[in-house]
C-alpha cells in the first residue's frame, strides 16, 4: 500500500530523553475508521508516543504522516488544525460556566486575536453562532444552560475537545 492509503502513519519514530528511549523505532499504520488501543504497563512509552504523534514533542528520528503528508516538523497547533490532537487525563473546562459559555469562550479564541476588554463577550454574534452550532454537533443542544461541571465525564470531554 502507498502512504496515502493510511490516515496516520509513522516510520521509525523514536523519542529519547538523555539516553533513555521512551519510544524506539515505532512503525504504525492506521486506516480511516479503524479503532486501535494502545496498552502497556507504566513506563512503556504510551504517553510519549501520543505526545510525539500529536506534535507536543518532536521525535529524534522517524516520520509522522497524515494521509500521506509529512507532518513531522509541525507542532501541536498545526497538527490539531489538520485533525490530529491529544487530550489530557485532566479535563480542562470551566466547571462553573454553562456549557454554552465554555463553547462560546473557545469560539471567541477561534474568531479573535484580541477582544476589547470593555465590550461584553455575549454581544459578539459569530462566537455565539459557532457555540450554538457546536452544541448541536456534540449532541448537547438541550444542555447549553447547564453548568459544565454537572455533566458526565464523556460530555465534559466533548466540550473540551
Amino acid at each position: 500500500m502507498v502512504s496515502g492509503d493510511y490516515l496516520l502513519e509513522t516510520e521509525g519514530l523514536t523519542k529519547e530523553f538523555k539516553g533513555f528511549f521512551a519510544v524506539r523505532n515505532v512503525d504504525l499504520r492506521i486506516r480511516r475508521g479503524a479503532v486501535h488501543a494502545l496498552i502497556g504497563p507504566n513506563g512503556a512509552g504510551k504517553t510519549s508516543l501520543l505526545t510525539v504523534l500529536s506534535g507536543w514533542q518532536m521525535p529524534v528520528e522517524g516520520k509522522v504522516r497524515m494521509a500521506g503528508r509529512d507532518v513531522t516538523a509541525l507542532g501541536a497547533a498545526p497538527r490539531a488544525r489538520l485533525g490530529l490532537a491529544r487530550s489530557f487525563q485532566i479535563i480542562s473546562i470551566f466547571p462553573d460556566f454553562t456549557v454554552f459559555e465554555n463553547l462560546r469562550l473557545a469560539a471567541q479564541r477561534h474568531c479573535f486575536r484580541r477582544m476589547p476588554a470593555w465590550r461584553d463577550a455575549a454581544g459578539y454574534r459569530r462566537p455565539r453562532q459557532l457555540a450554538e452550532a457546536m452544541l448541536e454537533r456534540i449532541g448537547l443542544a438541550g444542555r447549553g444552560a447547564d453548568r459544565a461541571g454537572t455533566l458526565s465525564h464523556g460530555e465534559q470531554r466533548a466540550i473540551e475537545i
